[in-house]
């Protein structure tokens, strides 16, 4: 029996030109395609049926990172750049280096800021994406 092992430290994520860091310590990435693939429709007997292809491949991406991360500014400054309707969007990757994993985007932005916290205990911050057709890899860990 082989032993396989993912090392979180093997995940790089890229906004623009920015290598994101400080990521919490629990799930810090979470990728949720806004459609499922395809729509079926049987017939009234539940016999045959049509599979009809959805093409939006657009997806949310919730990044946790750590209060005390500096790439909390990175997308502060996105967030607030759209606000005054400056660029806003940028290319997004995320690889885990080890193994197969990968998504990429053209087109990501800030879909939803952290809720505005202060406490006398460590928080996290959870950015939501949006990521425009994203390319989407998901491998198992293979080492």
């Amino acid at each position: 029996m082989s032993v396989k092992t993912f090392d979180p430290n093997q995940v790089t994520v890229i906004a623009g030109d920015n290598i994101i860091s400080g990521f919490a310590d629990d799930v810090f990435i979470t990728i949720d395609r806004v459609d499922e693939t395809y729509d079926v429709s049987r017939d009234v007997h539940g016999k045959d049926s049509l599979r009809v292809k959805k093409n939006n491949n657009d997806a949310t991406i919730t990044l946790t990172l750590s209060q005390d991360s500096e790439s909390n500014d990175v997308f502060s400054n996105f967030y607030v750049a759209g606000r005054f309707g400056l660029p806003d969007k940028c290319t997004l990757m995320i690889t885990d280096n080890k193994n197969k994993t990968q998504f990429k985007s053209q087109d990501a932005w800030v879909q939803q800021v952290p809720s505005g916290t202060m406490a006398n205990t460590f928080q996290n911050r959870s950015w939501v994406l949006m990521a425009s057709n994203l390319d989407y890899f998901l491998a198992g860990v293979i080492a």
